[in-house]
């Protein structure tokens, strides 16, 4: 149709052809761009066709791609796709589209259409200015991935462009984020495509990279001073054993790099070479020797070579010298040389003790001739003075040994049991007794309860029997008082002071007996004796019951009260009780009380002054001294001995005076001496009780 003339102008459509006619001549447009009122562009071809799926080239060799409807393709136009064939233009090979092989065929004597594996996807909006001019370089795709576009095609493999390197697969899409196998070797391209060396993050895992970017495996030595592992997939290998090709094993640290020394690992040590080998068997390390087992563990505790012993702490792996506490708890001494310690040793100053297999003990321990001696659990010191274990005390002397038997420390004397478990209270020794305070200490020169009794323990500490000083014991140690026997005599002891009373009368349980001790303290038997010129006959049981006048012939009445009323009242008139006091004070004889307590020379003066203190006590009344006076005294005794007032010492009611014991309780004070006699009662806390000076 070329030269063809129609009568209508513009645009006509013949068949699937379309045609442009210049509106001026009328003439078909050939080889020629034309631009229709909306501003799209158009090829109109050499035979007046309009071009659709084609690329077409301008004068200045630029060139611009057709769509199937004829327009001219801009950056906003999507509708190229793979379907559309990619062609060639005469001049060879030419820049066609991202992702397209350009042909580069230069027989060629018009534009072909490529096919088969020249062909690839045809989306080139993304190279397209806005003209439709295809573009050069780099240029994202329309999925945004990136290409390079030469002048005659795009980049496919390797490209360098400045200093980075860059691999597109045979589609021309960049690599990014991904491993790439060339050849033999594996490369690592980042996010933005570039080849990467050195160091790389990938994950988390650690990679390495050649200078031409090649993975690295195996062993690699890095920088020029550190080992590192890579496995065949090119991780590297970090907290982790590898076996080398020589047999060896090698310890990788957290940080990869190959370790050499000490090396812990789950609890247990290890020790690489500066080669980074795992050593075995014995080995000199610093001067030290240590062991490690045959999977390189080293043995911690204990170890020995058969002579030496050595010990390897458990946290720290160290070899440890002098003292030494292993994880059972127990202490040994190592000395210097790697001898253990054992038997009795003295280390800075102090005794120790080691069992045959160095063990340090502690508590006790006993020697090879039967001495004991004590440890201190803790620190294992030999112990000395006293300790308490289970309740029981003991006594270690300088040098430690147990005290056993008798032992005199500090100035008093203590017992020590065959078990060597000091004793308190009473104790037999070669036939004597003795008394051992709470304290331990050994009484000396002191009253002892005992029982319902008392006994005493002389300078020695010996228990008293028999007579001992103004006093008698029975056999078990008691005092006596009160009427006792000894051998074929009677003497009777003070209930409340236990001496033995000399010189007096005592009075019956029948208030109308009574007896007489003399200056020996045997009670008359059988016997008579003048009082102040009167004739007193005793019967075979010790009892008053003869009277006699010296002019006159003997009365005979068992009843002493009335025989002293029939001698001096003519037996007329008067009670016995009234003539027992008179007769009493006529012939200065003593009264005493069924208790042991008596009348003292002022009893009379502190029956009158006092009497109100002991009837507060007792509820009784005492009105006269003649009628009461025994009654009082009796009761004084009572007192003393059912412990409404207790013994507390012995006292001294002013300077320079002899000293009396001393009874307290119920807010009164008794005073009596040694051998019964009373001096008085007073009120407690209160006048004369404030001046007495205690003694005992």
């Amino acid at each position: 149709m070329a030269g063809y003339h129609a009568k209508q102008t513009g645009w006509i459509q013949d068949g699937d052809s379309w045609y442009y006619f210049d509106p001026s001549s009328g003439e078909m447009v050939t080889n020629k761009w034309e631009q229709d009122s909306n501003g799209n562009w158009y090829y109109l071809g050499s035979d007046g066709k309009m071009v659709t799926d084609k690329w077409e080239q301008d004068s200045k060799g630029n060139w611009y791609y057709l769509s199937s409807d004829g327009k001219m393709a801009n950056t906003d136009d999507f509708n190229l796709n793979s379907e559309h064939n990619a062609i060639e233009a005469l001049s060879g090979a030419m820049p066609i589209a991202a992702n397209v092989y350009s042909a580069k065929d230069s027989s060629a004597k018009e534009c072909k259409i490529l096919v088969g594996a020249q062909v690839e996807s045809a989306k080139p909006s993304d190279n397209l200015n806005s003209n439709s001019k295809a573009q050069t370089g780099w240029r994202r795709d329309s999925d945004g991935i990136w290409q390079y576009i030469y002048s005659d095609g795009i980049a496919k493999g390797w490209m360098k462009d400045k200093d980075a390197w860059y691999y597109f697969n045979s589609d021309g899409k960049m690599v990014s984020n991904d491993w790439i196998q060339y050849k033999d070797d594996w490369y690592y391209l980042d996010n933005n495509g570039r080849m990467q060396t050195g160091w790389v993050d990938i994950d988390g895992k650690q990679y390495h990279l050649d200078p031409d970017g090649k993975m690295e495996t195996g062993w690699q030595n890095i920088d020029g001073n550190q080992y590192y592992y890579f496995y065949s997939y090119g991780e590297m290998a970090s907290n982790q054993w590898i076996r080398g090709s020589d047999g060896y094993w090698y310890y990788l640290g957290y940080d990869g790099k190959m370790q050499t020394g000490w090396q812990k690992d789950n609890g247990k040590w290890y020790h690489l070479d500066d080669s980074g080998k795992m050593q075995t068997g014995w080995k000199d390390i610093e001067k030290t020797w240590y062991h490690f087992w045959s999977n390189g563990e080293m043995q911690t505790g204990w170890v020995t070579d058969g002579k030496l012993w050595y010990y390897y702490d458990d946290s720290t792996g160290k070899s440890q010298i002098e003292w030494i506490k292993d994880n059972k708890e127990k202490w040994y001494y190592l000395n210097s040389d790697h001898t253990i310690k054992t038997n009795w040793q003295e280390i800075d100053g102090i005794w120790y003790y080691f069992e045959p297999n160095g063990e340090m003990k502690t508590g006790w321990i006993q020697d090879s001739e039967g001495k004991w001696y004590y440890y201190d659990k803790s620190s294992g010191e030999s112990q000395t003075g006293w300790i308490k274990y289970n309740n029981n005390w003991y006594y270690l002397y300088s040098g430690g040994q147990r005290a056993t038997g008798w032992a005199y420390l500090n100035g008093s004397h203590y017992y020590f049991n065959s078990d060597d478990e000091m004793q308190t209270g009473w104790i037999q020794d070669n036939g004597y007794s003795y008394y051992l305070n709470d304290d331990g200490i050994m009484a000396t020169r002191q009253w002892i309860k005992y029982g319902n009794g008392l006994c005493y323990v002389d300078s020695s500490g010996k228990m008293q029997t028999g007579w001992y000083e103004n006093y008698y014991f029975y056999s078990d140690g008691q005092v006596a008082r009160g009427w006792t026997r000894v051998g074929d005599d009677y003497y009777y002891f003070d209930k409340s002071s236990c001496n033995m009373l000399t010189d007096t009368w005592i009075q019956g349980e029948n208030e109308n007996d009574w007896y007489y001790v003399g200056s020996d303290g045997k009670m008359l038997q059988s016997t008579g004796r003048n009082f102040n010129g009167i004739r007193v006959g005793f019967n075979a049981y010790g009892v008053a019951h003869i009277f006699e006048d010296t002019g006159g012939d003997a009365q005979y009445n068992d009843d002493v009260t009335n025989a002293i009323f029939m001698i001096f009242s003519g037996g007329v008139g008067g009670t016995a009780e009234k003539v027992v006091y008179s007769s009493a004070e006529k012939f200065g004889l003593k009264w005493v009380s069924n208790t042991g307590i008596k009348a003292g020379k002022n009893f009379k003066d502190h029956f009158i002054r006092h009497k109100g203190l002991l009837e507060k006590v007792t509820g009784k009344k005492y009105p006269k001294y003649k009628t009461d006076g025994q009654e009082f005294l009796n009761d004084i005794g009572k007192i003393i001995e059912d412990g409404t007032v207790k013994y507390v010492g012995k006292g001294t009611l002013k300077k320079g005076q002899p000293a009396v014991n001393i009874y307290r309780g119920n807010g009164i004070t008794v005073v009596a001496k040694e051998d019964g006699e009373f001096v008085t009662i007073i009120e407690s806390g209160q006048g004369l009780d404030l001046g007495i000076q205690m003694v005992e």
